[in-house]
């Protein structure tokens, strides 16, 4: 009888494991493909379009010569090493004013905004399609509730696209940290994040669609799960929540520049109040001052706080020292060569398989704590 009892305990033991096993084996692979995709896509447009599209040399030549003192506090870039220039090589390189001009000048002339607002028009049908299968759902209370915590979650994903752009993939969007009103007059940092340089779309567009796709996957291994919110209402949720937060950052993010603009004008006291300011409190928005502080003199000063967001840049400031550490220090990687390629696919899949795992944390607890909430109401509607 025993024997019985354990042989049917390790089947089902087995039976478990199997039915976990291709969840997170889809996630592996989501990870995989996504982190092969966006460098991929960059050697390609450089071999057949722009040699410097997106270029490394380019954004840190910009930052260095700009912001030396935020070059120097940033943890990953200021021990950074590039591959040696070729002696003969003239132009594209960006060792003189005139070529990093040129550099910045050409992210405006090929600025990638009209592809990303293609591209979330096409996410826009997709949900709107996946919204309206699931109507009745949509109009539930229960979706609201489910709609709330995806706009945390996405908030997630915004950050983890960032520390792509800063750090794994070193994308144009580094030119938002220099200062670029030397070579453009008219505009600022503050006003440049509308612009969106090169290499912003691919790398925001295949970030947001692996967050979509692990967690659609996520919903169709977990009956329990799905049944808290399905995963078509999913798609539709994680759009608006998508679309509002883009919406919010172009916004706020002059704003913020501004507000620490005046504060800084006001004296040292002013700065230091905002700096303790609290995240949860209601200042024309919820924490704004907060995030205004985090922003422009914490991630433009040292390069931390990628939301910023009180509940994930935890997640994001280990993953930057840590990257930093291991790349620059402990492994002395340099940039373009097939080891620092392989590094940046290791850290970054491993870096989705821990947002998935928050993901199931947070849907999870959210499921449990609805689920105990329509108990008590079927319960007092018994009684």
């Amino acid at each position: 009888m025993s024997s019985k009892s354990v042989s049917w305990s390790d089947n089902a033991a087995n039976e478990k494991r199997g039915a976990r096993m291709p969840f997170w084996e889809h996630v592996t692979w989501l990870s995989v493909v996504r982190s092969l995709t966006i460098p991929l896509f960059f050697a390609a447009i450089r071999y057949f379009w722009k040699a410097n599209y997106s270029s490394p040399r380019c954004l840190l030549s910009l930052l260095n010569s700009t912001e030396p003192a935020h070059y120097q506090a940033h943890p990953f870039y200021h021990g950074v090493s590039l591959p040696e220039l070729d002696s003969t090589s003239s132009g594209g390189d960006c060792r003189s004013f005139e070529e990093i001009k040129g550099y910045v000048d050409m992210q405006y002339e090929y600025s990638e905004a009209k592809i990303f607002q293609a591209v979330m028009f096409l996410m826009g049908l997709v949900a709107t399609y996946c919204g309206y299968s699931v109507l009745r759902e949509v109009l539930s209370v229960k979706f609201v509730f489910a709609a709330l915590l995806v706009f945390q979650i996405s908030v997630l994903d915004m950050s983890y696209a960032h520390f792509g752009q800063d750090i794994l993939y070193l994308c144009g969007n580094i030119m938002h940290h220099a200062n670029i009103e030397q070579y453009r007059g008219d505009e600022s940092n503050a006003t440049f994040v509308a612009m969106m340089p090169q290499g912003f779309a691919m790398s925001s567009v295949a970030t947001f669609l692996w967050a979509q796709c692990v967690r659609y996957v996520m919903l169709k291994h977990n009956p329990r799960l799905a049944n808290f919110i399905s995963p078509k209402a999913l798609v539709f949720a994680t759009f608006l929540a998508l679309a509002a937060i883009l919406f919010k950052v172009k916004t706020n993010h002059p704003l913020m520049h501004e507000m620490i603009k005046q504060a800084a004008a006001n004296g040292t006291d002013a700065l230091e109040a905002m700096k303790k300011s609290n995240p949860f409190e209601f200042d024309s928005q919820w924490g704004f001052n907060w995030r205004a502080y985090q922003h422009v003199m914490v991630h433009h000063g040292n390069g931390d706080a990628f939301g910023p967001s009180i509940c994930f840049d935890w997640i994001f400031s280990y993953a930057l020292y840590g990257y930093s550490y291991l790349h620059n220090s402990l492994l002395k990687l340099q940039i373009g060569t097939p080891g620092h390629y392989f590094f940046v696919l290791a850290f970054d899949v491993a870096l989705g398989l821990f947002s998935t795992a928050v993901y199931w944390v947070y849907f999870s607890v959210a499921e449990l704590v609805f689920r105990h909430i329509e108990k008590a109401r079927v319960h007092e509607k018994v009684r």
